[in-house]
């Protein structure tokens, strides 16, 4: 019965002895490993992108069109607070921010004759 506790004994001052080293700083550590203290770190504001998929265009003498992410737009119009500036045979120019962006086709199509 001596042993068992005595046994006991260890085995918790083990247990205990571990979960207190791990919250202990170490030097020597390499970058990254072990807890981080969030203390005196400020989460940077995530910046949400967006991503624009150009499917189709549309060239007529009604006005051009373009379908982006789903949408049918027209010059002028907006998606994902970028304007569509202009739009061409195979490729669409937006303007987000002041800085503009041109979008391609992935496969251009053919002129279709009516």
């Amino acid at each position: 019965m001596k042993a068992v506790i005595i046994s006991f004994t260890m085995i918790l001052n083990l247990v205990l002895s571990l979960s207190a080293n791990s919250n202990q700083y170490d030097p020597m550590a390499p970058p990254g490993y072990g807890p981080v203290v969030k203390d005196n770190i400020v989460d940077r504001k995530k910046v949400k992108r967006y991503y624009y998929n150009l499917r189709q265009v549309v060239i007529s003498e009604k006005g051009n069109r373009a379908v982006i992410n789903g949408s049918v737009l027209k010059e002028g119009e907006y998606i994902n607070k970028a304007k569509v500036v202009k739009i061409e045979a195979n490729k669409v120019t937006l303007s987000k921010s002041g800085k503009l962006s041109v979008i391609k086709l992935n496969h251009p199509m053919n002129k279709v004759r009516r």
